[in-house]
């Protein structure tokens, strides 16, 4: 008679009790609930604010001639902003390019050198859009060859822009609210947000610059009344169970009352 059996049995008992352990540890904890909303809101202001960039071009044979053509150009309309009042810190160029510029020979089925291109720009940062028509026609008038459509702004963009994100938030909680009490919860905390940027400065589209054939350079443009600051946001907000009401929680005890002896 031998007592093999029993530490056998031991040793599975043991064995049987790690592997519900393991078990149990690899069980996941149950993920919290959450909604995902996104949350809008906009404002108009006026711009007082715009950029506006000028740009002078010029095709030459000879790059040192097409690149003199360009500096006569922008140093002219360097001059005229300044006497037009204009901060110098509000004017900034780019480098002067130079680039060849290409035409197809059918004849000999190649390319061919046709010209160099000399190209410069000048941007400003105009603080009286009255004067954004006076500033066109003046530079059209020394040469300039491109106007890009100006692009307006508010001085106080980024503080606009604090303030519609404010708003944002706002709607996305009145959203999340709206959905927690349909789904008979409650909003909690917000554990991630998601702001897109709608910061840009926008375009003035409505801008049309004109050159006439007898080389009388005029320009015509129409001012918005106001641009749009805008945001969107998207938030996931915790979602927690109903809280107990008063009379939920206040509930009568069964205990019977005690008697005093007799």
């Amino acid at each position: 008679m031998t007592c093999r059996p029993i530490l056998s049995l031991s040793s599975s008992l043991f064995a049987l009790v790690i592997a519900i352990g393991t078990v149990a540890s690899e069980i996941p904890e149950p993920t919290a609930s959450f909604v995902a909303v996104n949350g809008e809101a906009s404002q108009r202001v006026t711009p007082n604010r715009a950029y506006l960039t000028l740009s002078a071009d010029s095709e030459s044979a000879s790059p040192s001639s097409a690149q003199k053509r360009v500096q006569t150009i922008t140093t002219a309309t360097l001059t005229f902003l300044l006497d037009q009042g204009i901060d110098p810190n509000l004017l900034t160029s780019s480098t002067l390019s130079i680039d060849p510029v290409y035409e197809w020979d059918q004849a000999s089925n190649t390319q061919r050198l046709r010209a160099y291109r000399a190209t410069q720009s000048i941007r400003i940062t105009v603080t009286d859009l009255t004067t954004l028509q006076t500033l066109i026609e003046g530079g059209l008038a020394q040469g300039i060859t491109q106007v890009s459509a100006p692009i307006l702004f508010h001085s106080d963009h980024a503080e606009l822009h604090h303030n519609v994100l404010a708003g944002a938030m706002r709607n996305a909680q009145s959203r999340a609210e709206i959905l927690a009490t349909a789904a008979n919860m409650q909003v909690g905390d917000p554990i991630a947000i998601n702001a897109i940027d709608h910061t840009s400065p926008q375009p003035l589209r409505e801008m049309r610059v004109a050159m006439a054939a007898d080389s009388q350079s005029s320009a015509h443009s129409q001012l918005p009344g106001q641009i749009e600051i805008s945001a969107a946001i998207t938030v996931h907000f915790q979602l927690l169970p109903l809280a107990a009401s008063a009379s939920e929680q206040a509930i009568p005890s069964t205990k019977p009352a005690e008697t005093g002896s007799k």
